[in-house]
């Protein structure tokens, strides 16, 4: 991963993801899965706006953006020492909190198709699987206790399993019914369900 993102140490000619021209934007997701040698790297260039591939490479400019995606906020990466204070420091106020999937509907179909093109071939349409109506419906009415990670890995199963000779609806009830994270799920009580409802009405209780 430092490699890819700062370039080879050792090959002069080797540019790294940060500093490639035709890179925009790099998304790193599982923020808290990340080193902490790599993350003080990070804000150093960050802070600096440049960075060295080694001690003997010249200073590089960082041109790319960086996105970083967590399941938990900063704060309490921090105070588990999953993060450095430096790192923290650079990203403290730049912090985007999105509320859970169920809470999302309408980013579900998106979220689940850029999951497929990502997983195949983007030019081969013959092969990529569509979702019906009723398999959509399905899947917006899924909690998604195990939110992103479970709707990418469900989508990651839809397509491993799906032959086109079986509703595609009944292969996503199997999955959904199967997950993990369903099966380790704590049971929601009826104040959970209720103010769900709210939420998504916009907490009109004329509409929910």
């Amino acid at each position: 991963l430092v490699s890819a993102l700062f370039g080879s140490p050792s090959v002069a000619a080797d540019q790294g993801l940060l500093s490639h021209p035709e890179v925009d934007m790099v998304v790193l997701n599982g923020l808290e899965a990340t080193t902490i040698r790599l993350q003080k790297r990070i804000a150093f260039l960050l802070e600096r706006g440049y960075f060295k591939a080694s001690p003997k490479r010249t200073k590089v400019r960082g041109t790319a953006r960086l996105l970083f995606i967590s399941g938990r906020n900063l704060k309490t990466l921090l105070v588990e020492k999953r993060v450095c204070p430096e790192f923290a420091a650079r990203l403290k106020g730049h912090e985007i909190e999105l509320p859970p999937l169920r809470h999302r509907l309408e980013d579900i179909e998106d979220l689940f198709e850029t999951t497929i093109n990502t997983l195949l071939n983007r030019n081969d349409d013959a092969l990529r699987p569509k979702l019906s109506p009723v398999a959509l419906r399905r899947l917006m009415r899924h909690d998604w206790p195990g939110n992103l990670p479970e709707l990418r890995s469900t989508a990651a199963r839809f397509v491993a399993r799906h032959t086109g000779d079986s509703p595609d609806d009944s292969l996503i009830s199997q999955i959904l019914v199967n997950s993990p994270s369903v099966k380790n799920a704590p049971l929601r009580t009826e104040r959970d369900l209720i103010l769900d409802a709210l939420w998504r009405h916009g907490f009109q209780r004329s509409n929910t």
